[in-house]
């Protein structure tokens, strides 16, 4: 895992805010608290994560199969211990075992216990 994927991925399950070239982990605060962090690449919004009873991690390439895109987001899982991992297979991206469009949400429960694709999208 490359240093930048590293430092964000932990900034990101940390709810800190952090910037280091095309990565930035926003916070966003609610009734006087976290209530979740988002992680963009060039812009683009590629992970967002919230805390509470109701804890999920939601993860995507936004549309760019690229070892970068995927990169970061299996930095997240990596940190989370999440077994899953972003992959290309025949050209095509997978999450798992699981052919995905590169716009596709893929919701994770915090705890890991389920794992839904949610949508393409738009």
């Amino acid at each position: 895992m490359r240093q930048v994927t590293q430092q964000a991925a932990y900034h990101f399950v940390a709810f800190e805010p952090y910037k280091n070239g095309n990565t930035t982990v926003c916070v966003h605060y609610a009734n006087g608290g976290v209530t979740r962090a988002t992680m963009y690449l060039h812009g683009n919004l590629i992970a967002s994560i919230t805390n509470g009873a109701e804890a999920s991690l939601n993860v995507t390439l936004a549309g760019y199969n690229t070892a970068t895109t995927k990169e970061r987001p299996n930095g997240i899982c990596e940190v989370l211990r999440i077994k899953c991992r972003f992959t290309t297979k025949n050209f095509a991206p997978h999450f798992g075992a699981t052919e995905i469009h590169a716009r596709t949400v893929v919701h994770v429960r915090q705890d890991s216990s389920s794992i839904i694709f949610l949508r393409n999208m738009e």
